[in-house]
């Protein structure tokens, strides 16, 4: 399991990572070379950690099963 990683200088900007903010947001996001700020980040809220952007693998029981069958609910 990876862990947060709270040197912020350290995540790469040149690959999407998770970050999280102050306020508890938790958002994959990348760097932004023309504005130099995160992407989706307000102009003067900074991240407080990030860790390796890593898609979830969803445990489905049939891995082959569609979204739509993975996330369908009972009535």
């Amino acid at each position: 399991m990876t862990t947060w990683n709270h040197d912020i200088s350290a995540a790469p900007k040149d690959k999407r990572v998770w970050i999280v903010t102050k306020c508890g947001l938790v958002t994959p996001t990348y760097w932004v070379k023309s504005r130099e700020a995160w992407a989706g980040l307000g102009t003067k809220e900074e991240p407080i950690a990030w860790q390796p952007y890593v898609v979830p693998v969803y445990p489905a029981p049939n891995p082959e099963a569609t979204i739509r069958e993975r996330t369908r609910r009972p009535l």
